[in-house]
């Protein structure tokens, strides 16, 4: 018979390396979300009395209003595409989870009517929030 004693004690470590790979990816992943959530293609309207906005923060969505084709409004949150009622939904569960502090920056290209920001900054009043930015760029 074997005793508890002859039995040697080893720590499993390959579910750590599995976790720490895990956490690593997590990490890499949601950094890559924050970076992409800003379209650099948008041709921002120009404006001289903007100061820099802080596209960075915990409770902020960043929506991309772009060019359209027709009379559709191309919004896309983070790199995807949504529509406007996909997007009150989202903002809506943001405004769930965050309460009513989320912050809105709406990136709307400068050649865009306004009636393609007016539809989404009506879709971010249907979610009931309220602390709205429009970007611009600064003019020269």
């Amino acid at each position: 018979m074997r005793n508890a004693r002859d039995e040697k004690l080893e720590t499993p470590i390959t579910s750590m390396i599995d976790i720490v790979f895990l956490l690593i990816i997590f990490f890499v992943i949601t950094s890559t979300i924050q970076q992409e959530a800003v379209d650099h293609a948008l041709v921002l309207a120009k404006s001289k009395w903007t100061e820099p906005a802080s596209l960075e923060g915990v409770n902020k969505v960043i929506i991309n209003v772009g060019s359209t084709s027709g009379s559709e409004t191309i919004v896309n949150i983070g790199g995807i595409h949504v529509g406007l009622v996909k997007l009150t939904q989202l903002l809506t569960v943001q405004r769930q989870r965050h309460g009513e502090n989320v912050q809105i920056v709406i990136r709307a290209a400068g050649d865009l009517e306004f009636r393609h920001v007016d539809a989404v900054m009506s879709a971010v009043g249907d979610a009931n929030l309220s602390r709205v930015r429009l970007a611009a760029s600064a003019e020269e």
